[in-house]
């Protein structure tokens, strides 16, 4: 089979030299300005869902406490309580029989169980008014 000579092209024996090795200044800049723009964009939405996080996890820490006490004095039939390990719940949370009704009398001696402390977490109440009556609520908001 012939072929005519014009569609028969001869291939070159070396190879062009290359006319670009690397990256410009310019182009660098601007890749590190996009990446830039685009994490401040995404780092306080990042704050946030921490935020919330550590509110979530307190919220089931204390909630897992309060039903652990609940079982143990449905157990023991004895009143059982849920208090601040001294005077902040930054410093941990007692659970204990108590026989005197009044949360003081649990102490880490007698303690059943006692947990961490929750930090960067304040823990209250809020005063809300609820058809008609004014109700204590618990609170929780990270700092």
């Amino acid at each position: 089979m012939n072929f005519p000579k014009k569609l028969i092209r001869r291939m070159p024996l070396t190879q062009p030299p290359l006319t670009q090795q690397g990256v410009t200044l310019l182009e660098l800049l601007t890749v590190v300005v996009i990446v830039a723009v685009v994490v401040s964009l995404a780092l306080p939405s990042f704050t946030t869902l921490t935020r919330q996080s550590r509110v979530t996890n307190t919220a089931n820490d204390l909630l897992a406490a309060v039903t652990f006490a609940r079982g143990q004095a449905i157990d023991r039939q004895r009143p059982v309580s849920l208090r601040a390990n001294g005077a902040s719940w930054t410093l941990g949370w007692l659970v204990g029989i108590d026989p005197t009704r009044t949360p003081s009398s649990v102490t880490a001696a007698n303690a059943l169980k006692a947990g961490q402390g929750f930090n960067n977490v304040s823990i209250g109440t809020v005063r809300r008014a609820m058809a008609g009556e004014e109700v204590l609520s618990p609170h929780l908001a990270a700092s």
